[in-house]
């Protein structure tokens, strides 16, 4: 049936694998997402670019036909759309600040009217809270952003509560169309026509691209239905790997010479290899089972070799021998018809390196759906007893492709209570008893079904068998030390057996040593029949248990063990270093001496020691008299005696032990503490203060120390450690001087070599001079019932403390003294009219203040223009007069006028008088407004509207 298709916007289909519809219109036309989530609208044959406007709302497309959200900037103009794409308009709050963009989607800065409400925003079109200084007038804005001081700043441009522009005082308003007055809304009839595919006969773009660049390689325009044979591309440095529909490989791949059928608009990018420092793939093994049943997958995967070779990526290939069977891009093998066939994994990287491996496609497994093991109360009451369990099993279906089993034992009792036993199954279901209790006997089917059966099975009358026999030294030791004449030394062996009940009739001791016929061993030793090893020549040798069972069963266990001689005396003596003499003392300060160990026997397998010095007293007190080091080097470093230590690191604890005095020692600095009046340092400004300095002073442990002196210096911290300082200088007298804030460390180190070092912090403060008061805005009167912000500026600026105490007085030196009060905060708050006196005194020292002296006015808080309004002819001239609030301090107002129609340039009004004078020049109707402001700067005023028709000739 002929059809035709009518839509206001035709979208294309995308392809399924590379993009899905999103909410389709009527007919054809759809958004649609490709797989990097990129939204597009299609009408025509062509993606829509630029801006427009879609079901009502306004979006834009960029020159791919992406749709964009958020901040875009197209010319000198930002414009903000939502997540959807939709333009906004109005009051935006984004990212925790608020922004206003006009009707036209135009996002504003400066100063805005908006509402009748005078608002200030940034370069970046942030709304400003809190306050703002526009040409050094301080503004204040409540929370909503709105100015509330009592003077306004001249706005940019007005806007009404639809967000137009109804004043733009820096240019004409745009005529230009804007975003959301897109001319794409028009009706566009789709003239093709189709019996079966609304698609047939339409022509489709394919792009080719670059995935390492993006640009465009060729576009080929194809029909619907028809295919296009991909090629290979060649690019400099780079090796074709395969075409794919996303530029980062991971989309639906193809190899050159693939046809490619088209059925909508498709881009497919060239995906490259590096040819600079590649490495091609060698050797490739598949894996994965070797049997797949018709309508059943398995997983096969592709060991690649070198595991870094640049591309380890392959492509799969089945080849029927049979049998048929599929295999997609991951290695996924579904069988089709029984039979062999062949799986091919081949290198992508162009090497030409494949593997293959036969798998066999079988017909659909009947899988075993029950397994029982029958019998009533089965049991094994004979010692060492069997059963054979295969007797009892039953498995179902009777058909079952294969109804092999898997035999297992658990132990787990059958009923609370019961003691557990333990035996033994064969592959065959043969049950061997090995202790008294129950066991479950598991059948598990070897189908892969997963199936089980299972039975419990009473085993009584068994014997304790013995399994295995250990041997092991005491405390695990496998080395025994040959004896002398004066050590007798030896290691007792033990036979562990498992379990360690089992009933055994004797064991028996034997040692396989060089003696032995065959033996490989080295050493000599002798054993007793209670299993004490006695070592007789170094080397190794076997220890043997031999134990026999009640049964007449006989198990052993060995361990090979190693005959050592270990170290039985050292001697120490003590050498120069220079002229290698035996020596027991140092007389030098600093003085050293070698220490030499002679360790025996002479053949003892180690001589090693490991050297240590201790106090003289018998206890093996730490010293701090000397040091040795692990070559035996011994270090004076105080008067006395030390005792110097050999140990051996054989294991056979032998010490060598010989005194060495001491003497000519000089007492080294141990301890050094930093004394001062102070931690910190007090200093003016720079212009007026002196030198500010704090005397530094060395205590010095112990009090004898041979050499005094110290050296002294000033750092600062940091992250890597102290550093050079520019605040403060010290002398070598210990003297230190103060040049700026800060805090700074203060060092002293012992110069005799101790390396002794002690640290100080000192900070250093600047300290307040004056403090100076000022109104906001540099305001110096506040309304009656109204409030007036005042800011203390203590100096210098960086004087530590900048905190100052309010208060407020009446200024008795006048006439007129008026009452006001102050907060915390310094806001002034008047209350009756006349002269007060503002005061902010330091919190660092409360004689210094500064003071400012501000007027309480009483307002005005109308201001009534006369005429209200008037119409005169042109050259004539209108005197305007005011009426203020009586009660008002300050009656005075300025006049001026804004231009509403007309000649408005040719009418002027006097500033003081209110003389509003026109020229004779007008030749159309003119309306302007007159103004009248108090001008006490608390903002009230006045208007009329004033008419001026030309002259009549």
């Amino acid at each position: 049936m002929k059809r035709k298709l009518i839509s206001k916007i035709i979208a294309l289909a995308i392809i399924g694998t590379v993009s899905a519809t999103i909410y389709p219109t009527r007919a054809l036309a759809a958004w649609t997402k490709d797989n990097q989530n990129n939204y597009y609208y299609t009408q025509g044959n062509s993606k829509l670019t630029g801006w427009n406007k879609i079901n009502g709302s306004t979006h834009y497309f960029d020159e791919d036909g992406i749709m964009k959200t958020g901040w875009i900037k197209i010319d000198s103009s930002w414009y903000y759309l939502d997540s959807s794409g939709v333009l906004k308009t109005g009051w935006i709050y984004y990212n925790n600040n608020w922004y206003y963009s006009d009707a036209n989607g135009v996002m504003q800065t400066g100063i805005l009217k908006i509402a009748g409400k005078t608002y200030i925003f940034t370069s970046n079109g942030i709304m400003q809270t809190g306050h703002s200084i526009i040409n050094g007038t301080f503004y204040t804005l409540d929370s909503s952003g709105a100015v509330v001081s009592n003077i306004t700043p001249s706005a940019n441009k007005q806007f009404d509560q639809y967000g137009k522009c109804v004043l733009d005082s820096g240019s004409s308003i745009s005529n230009a169309d804007a975003p959301n007055e897109s001319k794409y809304n028009e009706e566009i009839e789709d003239q093709s026509k189709s019996d079966e595919d609304p698609n047939e006969g339409r022509k489709f773009k394919v792009t080719f691209k670059d995935s390492i660049n993006g640009k465009d390689i060729e576009d080929k325009t194809v029909k619907y239905g028809h295919s296009i044979k991909l090629d290979e591309e060649d690019k400099d440095g780079y090796k074709f790997v395969e075409w794919n529909t996303m530029s980062s490989g991971k989309g639906k791949s193809y190899d050159s010479g693939d046809n490619v059928k088209i059925r909508s608009d498709l881009t497919l990018y060239a995906i490259w290899n590096k040819e600079v420092d590649t490495k091609s793939v060698t050797k490739i093994s598949i894996s994965g089972d070797s049997e797949v049943q018709v309508g059943n997958t398995i997983q096969l995967s592709a060991d690649v070799l070198p595991t870094d070779a640049t591309n380890t990526k392959v492509k799969w290939s089945v080849t029927n021998n049979g049998g048929s069977a599929t295999i997609d891009n991951d290695g996924i093998l579904t069988g089709a018809t029984t039979g062999k066939v062949t799986v091919t994994a081949t290198a992508a990287d162009g090497s030409g390196i494949s593997s293959s491996k036969d798998v066999n496609v079988v017909a659909q497994k009947t899988l075993v759906t029950s397994i029982t093991i029958g019998g009533d109360s089965p049991a094994i009451t004979q010692d060492g007893g069997t059963l054979d369990m295969s007797t009892l099993l039953s498995v179902l279906p009777e058909n079952a492709s294969n109804k092999e089993v898997s035999w297992s034992v658990s132990k787990v009792a059958e009923n609370n209570g019961d003691i557990v036993g333990d035996a033994t199954i064969s592959d065959s279901g043969i049950l061997t008893a090995i202790s008294n209790g129950t066991i479950k006997v598991i059948a598990t089917a070897k189908d892969g079904s997963g199936i089980t059966g299972s039975k419990f099975v009473h085993v009584s009358n068994q014997s304790v068998k013995l399994t295995s026999v250990t041997v092991r030294g005491k405390d695990n030791l496998r080395v025994v030390n040959i004896g002398d004449s004066t050590h007798n030394y030896s290691l007792q062996m033990y036979a562990d057996l498992m379990p360690t009940n089992s009933d055994i009739s004797s064991t028996e001791w034997s040692v396989e040593d060089s003696n032995t016929s065959g033996s490989t061993m080295t050493g000599k030793a002798t054993i007793t029949s209670s299993g004490v090893l006695t070592g007789t020549s170094q080397g190794t040798v076997t220890v043997v248990a031999k134990v026999t069972t009640k049964s007449g069963k006989v198990i052993t266990g060995s361990k090979e063990i190693n005959v050592v001689q270990l170290v039985t005396s050292i001697d120490v003596i003590g050498r120069s270093v220079t002229d290698q003499t035996t020596s027991s003392s140092i007389t030098t300060n600093g003085g050293t001496l070698q220490m030499e160990a002679i360790a025996k026997p002479t053949n003892a397998n180690t001589k090693d020691v490991t050297w240590s010095v201790v106090e003289n007293d018998g206890k093996g007190t730490a010293t701090d008299k000397a040091t040795i080091s692990k070559s035996g080097i011994l270090t004076a470093v105080k008067n006395g005696e030390v005792l110097v230590q050999a140990t051996a690191t054989d294991g056979s604890g032998i010490v060598g032990r010989t005194v060495i005095n001491i003497s000519g020692q000089l007492t080294k600095v141990s301890k050094l503490t930093i004394n001062c009046k102070s931690d910190q340092m007090e200093i003016g400004s720079i212009t007026t203060s002196s030198a500010v300095t704090l005397q530094m002073n060395a205590e010095i442990t112990p009090d004898n120390a041979n050499d005094k002196d110290v050296e002294w210096s000033v750092k600062e911290s940091s992250s890597s450690g102290p550093v050079d300082t520019d605040k403060a200088t010290i002398d070598q007298n210990g003297l230190l001087t103060a040049k700026s804030p800060g805090t700074v460390i203060v060092i002293v180190r012992a110069k005799d070599g101790s390396n002794t070092v002690a640290t100080k912090q000192i900070e250093i403060i600047r300290k307040v001079e004056s403090v100076v008061v000022q109104g906001t805005n540099s305001l110096t009167k506040v309304a009656t019932n109204g409030q007036l912000q005042m800011n203390a500026f203590v100096l210098p600026s960086d004087a530590k403390n900048q905190t100052v105490k309010w208060s407020v007085v009446q200024d008795t030196s006048t006439s007129n003294p008026g009452v006001a009060s102050i907060d915390d905060s310094g806001m002034l708050t008047g209350l009756v009219s006349g002269n007060v006196k503002v005061i902010a005194t330091s919190n660092y020292n409360n004689s210094i203040k500064g003071e400012l002296l501000v007027d309480v006015v009483v307002p005005v808080t109308s201001v009534e223009v006369q005429p209200s309004s008037q119409v005169i002819i042109a050259g004539g001239q209108l005197t305007m007069s005011a009426n203020v609030s009586s009660t008002a301090t300050d009656k005075v107002v300025t006049w001026s006028i804004q231009g509403i129609s007309g000649d408005t340039g040719q009418v002027s009004i006097n500033n003081n008088t209110g003389e509003l004078t026109t020229t004779s020049n007008i030749t159309q109707k003119t309306v302007v407004t007159v103004i009248a402001k108090a001008h006490d700067g608390f903002g009230a005023y006045g208007t009329s509207t004033i008419t001026i028709n030309p002259q009549t000739t």
